[in-house]
């Protein structure tokens, strides 16, 4: 039961950990500082658990303190999903009242809601190799013996939450599972000390008292149409105003709008539509490619107002938005495919060449790093036809960030003509700015003409609004090797709110 036990742990730390980032994502977002910030406290909390295992252990070198311990992780992991929602409800509020970055507000979520329940976790292993060794003569080989099968766990505990539970049955479920298991091998230990039942039954009772209250929705509210737990993301789909809005993550701000009643969305989406009459391709197929499909808001606006010679290569990463967009966005399909892919593994194996490429993918307010480099946008470049446009969507809480102004110097690393201009929301908190790069002049004036059946009032305030973007004297630009753009984005947050 001793081996059986460090066995579980060694499952149970990994799949808590791996539950963590899901955990948080609703709050902060999936990025590299939120990871940092799990490995790091998690790393922490096992190192006091490792000091504290190897002094009990040698004061009391038996295996019903082990069991015991693992009794009181799996009753405390049991209590994260009831402790987690006000915490994080707390961190999030941080953010903006308390004057905290997304670093430091999911910092502390992570130390109040993760780190006495990993401590006793990290207790078990030291413990048990003191229980464990018989003379001086073996102690080698009983650390040996469970330090792997404590790895042995762990691994388990890193595929299978991720591969089985977490996508079947969420996150936190997953959490319970992983305390069910710990209690179950710890009561099962306990029963084989003397008197060992007594003490098992009352852990039952305090451990049921805990599991009682239910789950329940992870964000919820009366307008909630569905909460989606998928490999990649917590995806939020609400009615607001009539209208049907997507939330991913952390919710700063949304991803997709529909409207059953407008095909314009009052957003920056709109903007895009005159994306195709700026360029100065030759053919009259619009080929169009979007990374960042999410809900589908651009794919049903260019259907319906650019219907003649369309085609559009949509690429998403996570099959559960596009069932969502399916299900609640109404995704006109009439000229898409879709393409379950990373934006930038999709543009390496296509020979496809574009009108307009469309990069809806920085999920406001974090920004994936790869989808901002010199090698990005030159696979851009080069799946562009002569005279087309890219186009990228950037949020912002602040009027020009540095993180902004670094994706515009690798812009212009790569394109020689590169433009800018502002969409300001009425309902959220940032606004968006456009960047648009292409190899060529754009046509920039008499929209209208280029597109008669556009939006007139779009392509007039597209007109008046795009500029030429000023260069700067000393560019930084971003590379796969060095591109910081989550720090900056942070350092962003924390100014706005400040």
């Amino acid at each position: 039961m001793l081996l059986i036990n460090v066995f579980v742990t060694g499952l149970c730390i990994m799949a808590i950990e791996m539950s963590a980032f899901r955990l948080l994502a609703p709050s902060f977002g999936t990025t590299q500082l939120l990871i940092t910030n799990v490995i790091g406290t998690i790393l922490v909390a096992l190192s006091v658990g490792y000091w504290l295992g190897g002094r009990l252990g040698d004061r009391y070198p038996t295996p019903r303190g082990i069991y015991w311990i693992v009794i009181g992780a799996a009753v405390l992991t049991a209590a994260i999903p009831l402790v987690s929602k006000p915490i994080l409800v707390w961190a999030d509020k941080a953010v903006v009242s308390q004057n905290l970055g997304s670093f430091f507000s999911s910092l502390s979520a992570m130390v109040f809601i993760f780190m006495i329940p990993l401590g006793l976790l990290g207790m078990v292993s030291p413990y048990a190799i003191r229980t464990s060794v018989k003379t001086k003569e073996t102690v080698g080989s009983s650390a040996g013996r469970i330090y792997s099968l404590a790895t042995i766990g762990s691994i388990a505990g890193t595929y299978l939450p991720t591969l089985i539970f977490i996508p079947w049955l969420g996150t936190r479920a997953t959490i319970l599972i992983s305390s069910a298991v710990m209690f179950l091998t710890g009561s099962l230990g306990l029963m084989t000390t003397k008197r060992g039942g007594i003490g098992a039954a009352a852990a039952l009772v305090i451990f049921g008292f805990i599991l009682y209250p239910g789950l329940g929705p992870v964000k919820g509210g009366p307008s909630t149409l569905t909460e989606i737990e998928s490999l990649y993301n917590y995806i939020h789909v609400v009615k607001k105003d009539g209208r049907v809005v997507l939330y991913l993550n952390e919710g700063y701000g949304y991803q997709s709008i529909h409207d059953p009643n407008k095909v314009l969305t009052g957003g920056v989406w709109d903007t895009f539509l005159a994306l195709p009459a700026m360029s100065t391709v030759s053919d009259k197929k619009t080929n169009v490619l979007i990374v960042g499909l999410a809900g589908g808001t651009i794919v049903n606006q260019f259907s319906h107002y650019w219907q003649e010679y369309l085609h559009i290569d949509g690429v998403e990463i996570d099959p559960r938005i596009i069932e969502v967009a399916d299900r609640y966005f109404d995704l006109d399909r009439r000229y898409l495919d879709v393409h379950l892919a990373d934006g930038r593994r999709f543009l390496s194996g296509s020979d496809e060449r574009y009108n307009v490429i469309i990069l809806d993918a920085y999920k406001q307010p974090y920004i994936p790093f790869h989808l901002t480099t010199v090698e990005f946008f030159t696979k851009c470049r080069e799946h562009l036809k002569p005279g087309g446009v890219l186009g990228i969507n950037v949020a912002t809480f602040t009027k020009n960030p540095e993180f902004l102004r670094m994706i515009a110097d690798t812009l212009c690393a790569v394109f020689p003509q590169v433009y800018t201009y502002k969409v300001v929301n009425d309902d959220v908190a940032f606004m968006n700015v456009v960047l648009v790069a292409a190899s060529a002049p754009l046509r920039l004036k008499d929209l209208e003409k280029a597109f008669p059946k556009g939006p007139p009032g779009i392509l007039s305030f597209v007109e008046k609004q795009v500029k030429p973007l000023a260069r700067r004297d000393k560019p930084r630009v971003m590379t796969d090797d060095w591109a910081p753009i989550e720090w900056y984005v942070d350092k962003t947050l924390f100014s706005f709110f400040k």
